[in-house]
This record gives structure tokens, sequence and C-alpha cells, in this order.
């Protein structure tokens, strides 16, 4: 990987509600179809194909193969929003573990990615700013060696980047100075 890490961003959605609603109204990011690629081949074959320079590191790779790494078998649409850390009520930028971050934002009605957001999410978002680093708020994947994780996408200004970095629940972070993408609930059941 090249270049230095830019804003980190950790990405929470839900199923919409209504299968068929994929708007997104505002402060919604984006829409995300998952269930398209079923399997892992299916999903490298998208990655190899896009006509841009993606690259897959070797952690996220492996994951990506694992029977823990689910893929949803039925398209589903998913809204994405972004939350800064300060809007979830962290003032200071000290550490905090993900486990609490996760917490708080499953209070305000925001919850966690199926992993399958990753690969999917470096398919479809090839317009990222260069220096922009969003981490996948997901259930860590454990490597084939019990390591746990997490899954970022980036762009370092030469190629789309979609790689695994070490870390559980356990993990702190600075909660502050983060950016985090969710989906609400009660919004993506009333849109």
């Amino acid at each position: 990987m090249r270049g230095a890490l830019g804003a980190v961003v950790l990405l929470l959605t839900i199923p919409s509600a209504a299968m068929g609603g994929n708007d997104c109204v505002s402060p919604c990011w984006r829409t995300l179809v998952i269930g398209i690629h079923k399997n892992v081949a299916v999903m490298r074959g998208a990655l190899d194909g896009v006509g841009h320079r993606i690259v897959i590191g070797q952690t996220a790779d492996e994951i990506m193969g694992r029977l823990l790494f689910q893929y949803a078998q039925s398209p589903a649409v998913l809204r994405l929003y972004r939350v800064r850390g300060a809007e979830l009520g962290y003032q200071d930028n000290d550490d905090v573990s993900l486990r609490d971050i996760y917490q708080r934002a499953s209070e305000l009605d925001y919850d966690l990615c199926p992993a399958e957001v990753g690969p999917v999410l470096r398919l479809t978002y090839l317009e990222q700013p260069t220096g922009e680093f969003l981490e996948i708020a997901h259930l860590p994947v454990h490597r084939y060696g019990g390591e746990s994780i997490r899954l970022t996408v980036g762009y370092d200004g030469v190629s789309f980047l979609l790689f695994g970095k070490v870390g559980d629940l356990e993990t702190m972070v600075p909660a502050r100075s983060l950016v985090f993408v969710f989906c609400n609930v009660s919004s993506a059941a009333t849109n």
C-alpha cells in the first residue's frame, strides 16, 4: 500500500426496510446492493474485471474466502450514512474500543455492516478521493491463524484498495477524529 492514511471512516449499515426503495435522501451518503456476488469466486471475478486498478491485500483476500465471511444469497439494498465521532458524543480524541463505538452507534439505532460491504463498496466506490480510507464497521472475521480482521477501503492516488487490518472489538481507536458511516434503522423504515 502506498500513501499516508487519510480520513478513517467506519461504515455501518442496515438493510432497507422496503427492498424496492433504494432512494438515498439526505443525510444518506449512498446506497449499496449486496447479494449480487454470491460467493468468493464471483466477487473476485468482479473485482478483477472492473477496469480500474483495484488492489486486494492478502488478509482481505484470505478472509473473503473463509466460510465465516458470508455472502448474501439474495439482493438487499443498504443505505449508508456518514456520522462524525463528535456526533456520537465523543468530544475528546481519546482512544476508545471499537466495542464502545459500536455500542454507542447501536444506542442511536445504527447497526453493523455485513462484511460483504467491504468488497462491494470497493467495487462500486471508484470516485473515492485520494487519501480517504473507510474502515468498514463489521464484526471482525478471523484468519485461518485466528487473528481478527477488519476491512478497509481506500484510495492512495494510484490504486483503489481493499485491505484487512488486525483488530478485534477491544481494539482502541481515536474516537473523535474518526468519521463513521452508518445506516439509521428508523429512517430506513420510514423512507
